[in-house]
């Protein structure tokens, strides 16, 4: 199986800590922000993601995202999954 990026986004983002559980510790991160020219979907993007992150990484992650594109349709993406660090640089 092949995955290809639905959207990406270039904006600023809140992180809150919302404390250690069990597996590590829970973030929440709120962005708001714009699709990227090279995006496959255009427009105004936000969203929450909950991010679990224990002693190797981040782990269970859990968003919802809405995108608004340029015609004004909506898109809403809810996804519950596993962060991973590509290159060490990001989820």
């Amino acid at each position: 199986m092949e995955l290809q990026p639905l959207f990406t986004l270039s904006g600023t983002a809140d992180t809150e800590r919302l404390g250690k559980v069990q597996g590590g510790e829970r973030l929440k991160i709120e962005y708001r922000g714009n699709t990227t020219p090279d995006s496959p979907i255009a427009g105004k993007a936000h969203g929450t993601d909950w991010v679990l992150l224990g002693p190797l990484g981040p782990g269970e992650t859990n968003a919802v995202h809405e995108v608004m594109t340029a015609d004004k349709e909506h898109l809403a993406v809810e996804l519950r999954g596993y962060a991973l660090s590509p290159g060490g640089d990001g989820m």
